[in-house]
């Protein structure tokens, strides 16, 4: 019988400080093959944001970050490696002590364009999000209606989450008109699809929204394949768990963002000031 083994990863200084924090210890394997070795195939993370966030701890270094531990750290340990000077020796190698220093070019700021003719400019990390805070999103498509399909166990959080996604819509300047709610009694890949199938028949939205109760892959994908393959509508899935919880304001604000491009809008723009002269071909 084919079967999942599990191992604790003991090499990896990154997820060892990662999962001494979240308490994470474990990762999928494949079936050990008949030589006896053992091969990674996939890390069972199952979405867990507070591990990638500790990992980006790791991952995202600064420049200055990976120019002390390369120094220090790094050249620390070969220097204080008697074996590893050895084998220096050997090959009649040394190492800079430093790193070498040479110009460079500084890109500038990179300008982001909003609607209504503002613009702003990004922080030194390249980071904008909060800049799309108060203003209209560069170009805003048309919602004339809208399906959100739901189980019945959460009908009483649906309304409470459109309203607030209109008012996180209303904004970025994007107008979220009230949805036509149409309810399922359970959460089965089937119940999705017909219920889709329904809808779009009956109402030809713009766009649907189908609430998932947890995260299965395989409701999530007879979701979109229904939508995209068979149907050609765009389509937004939303966890159950997101429709009451403390930021729901902030994640609204990221759907609502999401819903505008799929129906054609654009959330933000970026001037590109290509310089070509007449004489110049471009392939």
């Amino acid at each position: 019988m084919e079967r999942s083994i599990k191992l604790r990863i003991t090499t990896l200084t990154a997820w060892e400080t990662a999962n001494a924090k979240l308490g994470v210890r474990k990762v999928e394997l494949e079936r050990p093959p008949t030589d006896g070795s053992r091969r990674l195939t996939a890390i069972n993370v199952e979405s867990n944001f507070q591990l990638m966030r500790a990992l980006a701890d790791h991952t995202r270094i600064k420049p200055s970050a990976r120019v002390e531990r390369l120094e220090r750290g790094f050249m620390r340990r070969i220097t204080a490696t008697p074996a590893a000077n050895d084998e220096l020796v050997l090959w009649n190698m040394k190492f800079n002590p430093e790193l070498i220093q040479f110009p460079a070019r500084e890109l500038p700021q990179e300008i982001i364009a909003h609607g209504d003719g503002k613009t702003t400019v990004a922080d030194k990390e390249a980071n904008f999000t909060k800049n799309l805070r108060g203003v209209s999103m560069f170009e805003s498509g048309t919602m004339v209606s809208w399906v959100v399909i739901h189980p019945s166990r959460v009908a009483r959080d649906i309304q409470p989450f459109c309203q607030t996604l209109a008012k996180a819509g209303g904004s970025l300047r994007f107008r979220i008109p009230h949805p036509i709610l149409e309810e399922i009694p359970d959460d089965r890949s089937s119940s999705y699809v017909e219920c889709i199938e329904k809808s779009v028949s009956r109402h030809n939205p713009t766009l649907v929204m189908c609430i998932l109760m947890t995260n299965k892959a395989d409701r999530y994908e007879a979701i979109k394949k229904k939508c995209y393959v068979d149907r050609a509508i765009p389509s937004q899935v939303v966890l159950a768990k997101n429709l009451n919880s403390k930021g729901v304001m902030s994640i609204c604000t990221k759907i609502a963002i999401q819903m505008n491009c799929k129906i054609g809008g654009s959330p933000w723009g970026c001037p590109v000031p290509f310089k070509v002269s007449c004489e110049q071909e471009v392939c």
